[in-house]
C-alpha cells in the first residue's frame, strides 16, 4: 500500500469518516448513475484512488497529521471486500455471507492503528503499542435511501475486548453527479477495549510520575496517576461524504467526521481533546 504505519492510520481516519465501507465507490456508481450496466459483472469491481486526510496523531490527541493516503475498495468475485472491513473499524477485508437487497451480513477482519509513545509528547511514558486485530460480523438493514448498522467486533488480543458499532445513514443523488450520505453512530466497548485505548496502568503511571517531575513538556498534572476507564458508550460519530462525478468512471469526493467521546474515554488522561473531527479530500476511479 504504501510506508509503514500510514495504511493503519488511515483505517483509523476512515472508521470515523464512512457511514458504511465502500462509502466512495457507492459515491461513484450512484452519481455516474447514466453509465449502462455491464451485461457480466467482472471478477474484480470497485473503486482505486488517493486522498489527503486530516487526522488526530491518536484517538483523544489534539494534535494532527495531514498525509496523503490511497483510497482502494474491492469486491472480489461478488463476495470477498478487500480495502475496509464491513464493520468501519479500519483497513482489512470481509466476506458477504447474504446479500440481499434489504438485508446484508458479512464476516469483518480488521487492523487498527499503533501507537509508538514518540507520537506525541502526550504520550511520553506509555510504551509502544503494537498494531491490534479485531473480527466480528456486521448486519445490514436497507430502505431506500436509509440503511440501519449493526456490528459485532471482537479483540484478538487479550487485552483488546470487545467493540458494538450501531449507525443509521441517508444517501441521496442530485441529478447525475452528485452524491451525498449522511450518518450517525454510536461506539460501545467492554472495559478491556476502553483500558486499551484509553488506560494508564499502574507501571505507566509510574514512568510518567518520573518524566513530570524532570520536566517533561508534554506531560500535565494528573498525567501520572493510573486511570481505568468505565465500560459501556466510548464515542458518538456524525458522518458526511459528498462526492461529484467528474466522468462516468471518475469521482471527487470530500470526506468529514466530527466525534464526542463519552464517559471513561473523555475523562482518560490521555484524552486531551474531547471533540475530535476528520476531513479529507479525494478522488476515484471507478474500473467496472
Amino acid at each position: 500500500m504504501i510506508a509503514p504505519r500510514i495504511p493503519l492510520r488511515l483505517a483509523a481516519a476512515l472508521a470515523l469518516l464512512a457511514p458504511s465501507p465502500g462509502a466512495a465507490r457507492l459515491a461513484a456508481q450512484d452519481a455516474a448513475a447514466e453509465t449502462p450496466v455491464a451485461p457480466r459483472t467482472p471478477f474484480i469491481t470497485g473503486t482505486l484512488g488517493a486522498m489527503v486526510l486530516d487526522i488526530p496523531r491518536y484517538a483523544g490527541s489534539d494534535q494532527r497529521w495531514v498525509i496523503p493516503v490511497p483510497v482502494v475498495d474491492l469486491r472480489i468475485a461478488g463476495r470477498l471486500l478487500l480495502g475496509g472491513s464491513p464493520s468501519g473499524l479500519g483497513g482489512g477485508a470481509g466476506v458477504l455471507l447474504l446479500d440481499g437487497r434489504h438485508v446484508a451480513l458479512s464476516a469483518d477482519f480488521s487492523l487498527t492503528e499503533d501507537r509508538p509513545a514518540d507520537r506525541t509528547p502526550a504520550l511520553a511514558g506509555m510504551g509502544d503499542r503494537g498494531f491490534g486485530a479485531y473480527a466480528g460480523a456486521t448486519l445490514r438493514l436497507r430502505q431506500g435511501p436509509f440503511e440501519a448498522q449493526a456490528s459485532v467486533a471482537q479483540g484478538l488480543e487479550e487485552q483488546m475486548g470487545l467493540m458494538g458499532i450501531f449507525g443509521l445513514s441517508a444517501s441521496t443523488t442530485v441529478g447525475n453527479r452528485w452524491f451525498g450520505t449522511l450518518g450517525a453512530q454510536s461506539v460501545l466497548g467492554t472495559c478491556d477495549n476502553l483500558q486499551w485505548d484509553f488506560g494508564v496502568t499502574q507501571a505507566q503511571a509510574a514512568r510518567r510520575g518520573v518524566l513530570l517531575a524532570a520536566g517533561e513538556p508534554g506531560l500535565r498534572p494528573g498525567d501520572d496517576e493510573a486511570y481505568t476507564p468505565d465500560c459501556g458508550l466510548r464515542e458518538l460519530r456524525a458522518t458526511l461524504l459528498v462526492a461529484y462525478a467528474l466522468t462516468p468512471r471518475l469521482s471527487i469526493f470530500g470526506l468529514g467526521s466530527g466525534l464526542r467521546y463519552e464517559r471513561g474515554a473523555a475523562e482518560s488522561p490521555l484524552t486531551r481533546d474531547r471533540h475530535g473531527w476528520v476531513a479529507g479530500l479525494g478522488m476515484g476511479w471507478r474500473f467496472w
